[in-house]
């Protein structure tokens, strides 16, 4: 946990750490209560749900210069909804990469990390320029996933395509929200 008690670190010895893409926020669960319920009762057994600094911006209508965040979300009435949905859920920050103009925040409280060198050989960081692809369409989307794999949590997401490269680099470690959703049901 941040200095400032803003981001947290999964405990590795739960199995059940997931960590929600935007879209699931965006495009289910602001939509339907009883997915919210079903992750509230997953919720009793064990299984931990994250964001990422990145994300709460996003919903709290913060700008990015360089890109324009989901219209939806900065309409009040839908980030109260979220934000209810994660007091629900108990949702909790993790780190992320950050841009050079936060890089000083990461002295702060750990929220945000300095990008490394596209020349790794380390896979996670491969997988994210990967996702990213040099657009910053999908800057935004490479940073949660790299975020999901750096604090070991399983990465639930609607976007085929980043979850088909996580997976490349990291075998089941991206879900499709239908399939965590199948799979909680089973707990009912």
């Amino acid at each position: 946990m941040g200095i400032l008690d803003k981001c947290y670190t999964p405990n590795t010895e739960n199995q059940h750490n997931y960590l929600l893409d935007s879209c699931v926020f965006d495009k289910r669960l602001s939509n339907s209560a009883d997915d919210v319920d079903l992750l509230i009762e997953a919720t009793k057994q064990g299984y931990e749900f994250y964001v990422t600094e990145l994300q709460s911006r996003e919903i709290h209508g913060v700008p990015d210069r360089k890109r324009t965040y989901n219209v939806k979300w900065e309409q009040p009435e839908n980030a109260a909804r979220i934000e209810e949905i994660f007091e629900l859920l108990n949702v909790k920050r993790v780190s992320c990469y950050g841009n050079p103009c936060q890089a000083w925040l990461v002295v702060l409280d750990g929220t945000y990390r300095a990008i490394e060198s596209s020349d790794s050989d380390e896979p996670r960081v491969q997988m994210f320029y990967e996702i990213y692809n040099d657009n910053t369409r999908h800057l935004n989307d490479a940073v949660i996933a790299e975020s999901a794999i750096y604090n070991g949590c399983t990465f639930i997401s609607t976007d085929n395509r980043v979850i088909r490269i996580v997976n490349k680099y990291f075998q089941n470690r991206a879900i499709h929200y239908d399939d965590f959703i199948r799979e909680v049901q089973v707990l009912r």
